[in-house]
C-alpha cells in the first residue's frame, strides 16, 4: 500500500495480483484495476514502489517478478 507523493491517490497490491487506485478521502476507485502479471493464478502483490512524478510504479510479487507501470 503507497500514497502518491501529492496524496490525493492510495494504490493497494493485493493477493489477488492486482493493482487498485483509491481517492485518498472517499476510497472510491479511480480506474480499472490493473494486472501485476498475465499468469494463472496471479501471484500476490509484497511491495509497491511510487516514483516521485507520479508517473512510474514498481510492483513485486511473491516469486519476486518485478513489473513496471507508466501511467
Amino acid at each position: 500500500m503507497e500514497f502518491t507523493p501529492d496524496g490525493s491517490t492510495l494504490c493497494i497490491g493485493n493477493s489477488a495480483g492486482t493493482i487498485r487506485f483509491l481517492d485518498h478521502y472517499t476510497l472510491d476507485k479511480l480506474q480499472d484495476d490493473c494486472v501485476n502479471s498475465e499468469r494463472t493464478p496471479k501471484p500476490p502483490i509484497t511491495k509497491l514502489i511510487l516514483a516521485s512524478d507520479s508517473k512510474h510504479l514498481a510492483t513485486m510479487d511473491v516469486d519476486l517478478c518485478v513489473c513496471l507501470f507508466k501511467k
